[in-house]
């Protein structure tokens, strides 16, 4: 689940035989969807979430911290009292465990970023990924120069993922992963597809898309994302579960409100500057399924887009 966020991607070394007999296509093929991956569209860029930000909050985290703030609790003690510093063993002990919660989980998954995005520039055609200093700071690559195939977890391998990789000759370079994690190949092929149909064929192929995603550090964005991740479609089941949905909502509020949202830099935003009144850019929900097929307006705010669509279609045809 946490696999570039806690842990890094193996590189340099050769790809396995999976990944490249998963190879993800750059032709036309099957179904596109977002799945619940897109922060922002418009005519110049798409951005997605990273793989990580689905579990952000979770059960880990609500494990941890407990344990986290225990060991930190006793370690300031132990300074604070000389009578205990004459207990090398415990010291060592509790301090260690105190370093090894922060280095490995606290300091990634607190007072860091909201998320971790990865945009796509169909202009220029250029992929830019935000990563933190620990995962290797940002790049900046080429669209065509990616090698991207099914990707799977390491922790748990029914996990899957469009993952990207930085090639050098035929050795792995650099790794990072696009969008939620997912439980299916073919959830994964319609997630490329979404990606590749956007950068080659361009926003007017992709009819009908909504942004499903918000990244707000709020308490309504924490319960629905808690309430999601259990998979529990019916509400008399759900309602057992409330107890930890409750907590993980507490624990996700909690890492989204310490955490600050990404900031690119300045000179990527100019690259990806929006034109105005930008008929393809999408409106950023202020909650999760915010613009579902729930939302009483979904079919207006469908007509408005696809009107938008025509009229930009119509356009191009007559400059032709």
């Amino acid at each position: 689940m946490y696999t570039g966020f806690t842990t890094k991607y193996p590189v340099n070394r050769p790809l396995d035989p999976p990944e490249r007999e998963e190879s993800l296509p750059r032709s036309t093929r099957g179904e596109a969807n977002e799945h619940a991956s897109l922060v922002r569209y418009n005519s110049t860029y798409i951005e997605m979430v990273d793989r990580a930000f689905k579990m952000r909050g979770a059960i880990a985290t609500l494990l941890v911290t407990p344990a986290f703030l225990f060991f930190l609790f006793v370690a300031i003690s132990i300074l604070f009292d000389p009578f205990h510093i004459y207990n090398y063993v415990l010291s060592a002990f509790i301090m260690a465990g105190t370093i090894f919660f922060w280095h490995n989980f606290f300091r990634r998954e607190f007072f860091s970023n909201t998320y971790y995005p990865i945009r796509f520039n169909r202009k220029n055609r250029t992929i830019y990924v935000y990563r933190s200093k620990w995962a290797g700071g940002l790049l900046t690559l080429p669209w065509e120069s990616v090698y991207f195939h099914i990707g799977h977890g390491k922790s748990m391998d029914s996990l899957r993922d469009v993952r990207g990789e930085v090639m050098d000759g035929d050795i792995i370079k650099d790794t990072f992963a696009v969008g939620q994690f997912l439980g299916s190949n073919d959830s994964v092929r319609e997630l490329w597809e979404f990606i590749r149909r956007y950068m080659d064929e361009g926003p007017d192929k992709l009819p009908g898309t909504q942004i499903t995603l918000s990244v707000a550090p709020t308490w309504k964005n924490a319960y629905i994302m808690s309430a999601a991740r259990t998979g529990i479609l019916s509400d008399t089941i759900r309602s057992i579960f409330m107890p930890l949905i409750g907590l993980t909502t507490l624990t996700r509020y909690l890492v989204m409100k310490s955490c600050k949202p990404p900031v690119w830099p300045a000179e990527i935003e100019a690259a990806c500057a929006i034109e105005p009144n930008d008929p393809y850019r999408l409106p950023e929900p202020d909650y999760i399924g915010q613009f579902s097929e729930t939302d009483p307006h979904f079919e207006a705010k469908m007509s408005r887009l696809k009107e938008q669509q025509d009229k930009r279609a119509q356009r191009q045809r007559d400059e032709k």
